[in-house]
Formats: C-alpha cells, sequence, structure tokens
C-alpha cells in the first residue's frame, strides 16, 4: 500500500515538473529573441544566460531541484525575463519555500503585466492564494536606523522596513545588525497567516559609559577598620592576661595560707602573676593607645567620606600635616 501511494507522488512530482519546463523553454526563446533586439545587452551576458537556463531545465528533468533553482536565478540575473520567474516560483514551491514562491510569482504578475494570458494569469493568482495560507507576515521594528534586518542569516532590507517580512512557517530567527553595533536577534515561531509585531534594539558599541566620576578613595575608612580590629584585639588579649594574673594571685594566696608549702612554689606562683600582670599592662596600653589612633581615624574617614572630590587635591601653595603610625610629615604642593 505505502509503496503503491509513494509511485502515484513521484508520478504526480513527474507531471509537474514536466508542465513547468515547456513554458520555461518557450518564455526563453522570446525573451532571448528580444533581449538579442536590445543594444544594452552584451551578447556574451545573453550567451551565459541561455548556459545557465539549459542546465537548469537538465537538472529541473533530473529532479535536481536546488541545483536547477540556482541556474534559474543566475540565468535572470544575467537577462531578465518576467516568464523565467514563474518557473523559480514553481521550484520553490516543489522545495517548500512558500515565501520565495509568493515572492517570485508575486514579482510574475508585476512584471509581465499585460503580457500574461488570462489563464496563467488566473493560475498564478490561484497559487498565490493557496501560498498565503502558508506563510506568515513579521513586521520588524528598530530605532536604529539604517541597519540590515535578516530572517535566518538572509538580509531581507534595511530599517526602517514599510512593509512587513513573509516568511516560512516554523522557528524564523528574525535579526537587527548594523557595524558598530551589537547585533540583536530574536527566535519566533510562526504558523501559516500568522501576523505579529518583532522590536529589536541593537546596542551601540561607541557610546561610552556613564562618567561615574573619580575613583572613591577608601584609604581613611580602611585604616580606621583595621586600626579598631587591632585595638579589639589588644582589648581583649589585655582582658585574658588581667584574668590569668588575678586567678595566679588568688593561687598565691592560698599558698601563703600554707605553712607547710614549699617556699620555691610561692616564688613560681609570684612570678607567673607577676609576668601575666605586666603582659596586660602592656596590651591595655597598647589598646589605649589603638583606640586614640582609631578614633582619629574614624575622625579622618568621616572628613573623607563628607568632602567634596574637587576638594581632596590640595590646592598649589598648601602644606598638610599628615600623621601615620608611628610617623609625622609634612605634605604639600608648591
Amino acid at each position: 500500500m505505502n509503496t503503491k501511494m509513494l509511485g502515484r507522488g513521484l508520478i504526480t512530482i513527474t507531471a509537474i515538473a514536466a508542465l513547468s519546463v515547456a513554458p520555461v523553454k518557450v518564455a526563453f526563446a522570446q525573451d532571448a529573441t528580444a533581449a538579442s533586439q536590445e543594444e544594452a545587452t552584451p551578447a556574451n551576458k545573453l550567451e551565459s544566460a541561455r548556459l545557465h537556463y539549459e542546465r537548469g531545465v537538465e537538472l529541473f528533468n533530473e529532479e535536481a531541484y536546488e541545483a536547477a533553482l540556482v541556474e534559474f536565478q543566475r540565468a535572470y540575473t544575467l537577462s531578465p525575463s518576467y516568464k523565467v520567474l514563474y518557473n523559480m516560483g514553481k521550484l520553490h514551491k516543489a522545495l517548500k519555500d512558500f515565501a520565495a514562491a509568493q515572492r517570485d510569482f508575486t514579482r510574475y504578475l508585476e512584471e509581465g503585466k499585460s503580457e500574461i494570458a488570462a489563464s496563467r494569469r488566473a493560475e498564478v493568482q490561484k497559487e498565490l492564494t493557496l501560498l498565503e495560507a502558508r506563510v506568515a507576515r513579521v513586521e520588524v521594528s528598530s530605532p536604529t536606523k539604517g541597519a540590515d534586518v535578516s530572517v535566518d542569516d538572509v538580509v531581507v532590507g534595511k530599517t526602517p522596513l514599510t512593509y512587513s517580512i513573509v516568511v516560512n512557517p516554523g522557528r524564523r530567527k528574525i535579526t537587527v545588525s548594523k557595524e558598530g553595533y551589537a547585533p540583536a536577534s530574536k527566535v519566533v515561531e510562526v504558523v501559516g497567516s500568522d501576523s505579529m509585531a518583532v522590536e529589536l534594539r541593537p546596542v551601540n558599541l561607541s557610546v561610552s559609559a556613564p562618567d561615574q566620576g573619580p575613583e572613591k578613595d577608601y584609604a581613611p575608612r580602611n585604616r580606621a577598620i583595621v586600626s579598631w580590629a587591632a585595638t579589639g584585639a589588644l582589648a581583649a588579649g589585655a582582658g585574658v592576661f588581667a584574668y590569668l594574673a588575678s586567678q595566679k594571685s588568688s593561687d598565691l594566696d592560698d599558698l601563703k595560707g600554707q605553712t607547710q608549702q614549699n617556699r620555691n612554689a610561692i616564688d613560681d606562683a609570684h612570678s607567673a602573676m607577676r609576668r601575666d600582670a605586666v603582659i596586660a599592662d602592656i596590651l591595655g596600653g597598647a589598646a589605649i593607645v589603638g583606640a586614640g589612633l582609631s578614633i582619629y581615624f574614624t575622625v579622618k574617614a568621616v572628613q573623607a567620606d563628607s568632602e567634596p572630590e574637587s576638594s581632596k587635591t590640595p590646592a598649589a601653595g598648601t602644606v598638610r600635616l599628615k600623621t601615620g603610625l608611628g610617623s609625622v610629615h609634612l605634605v604639600g604642593t608648591f
């Protein structure tokens, strides 16, 4: 059953091919004669067009439709004839490129005008009615002027487009691109008779980022943070050793109350207590100094944050006193 259906399908395709070839041969013969009478058409172009056309007919009869289409397109480019557009429309339809077939048949009617027989015009009009239900229309807009509009990476026009783009059903990639811009693309899924609008905005690569002003100086704030962290560590250490000294002092009192205790043990406890007390005092003093520095750095950081950027660079001929950990510097410009 499937074999019989396939056989009938091949006969139908062969019949269509035969019908489309016949008018092409006549059309080309007539157009070649007309073109040869035009002084503006070089003879070598006409001869080349004839060779491409004949090769296209051979390929068409062999059902090599894609190759035949390329040959017909080349022949039309070299020696335009509206009658060749009819065969190109037939080929595009056979290849399921309904949008291209509609374009070819429309151009065929526009270029042939009154030269087209009434029966052929009616046939093509019927084809266009059928194709209209098999294609979709996409209206592409973009604020970027003079950009290329592409469908599936094939350029179809430039912005602003005053017409909708006819596309085949399925997933289509719409792209708007221009030199100096990052292209904008969108993939749409359409079916026959669909109509949709797509807006694409390429990004101008030559536009620089907004000026954010001079980079903020975080050094004063960082010094304040580090200073407070060190002060906290020193204070914690002082507290720990003060506690240890207090514990050892209590142990020493207990030893003194035991008359039988060894004198050496009392001396060791006393030395340990004094050592921890001295360390606690040193750390406590350092913590006090660190607290002072931390307060100083905090004030400077607050001043730096509130000071306008334009006033952070000292004017010429000024001298400032700059302090640091264990140092004092004179800084000036002349």
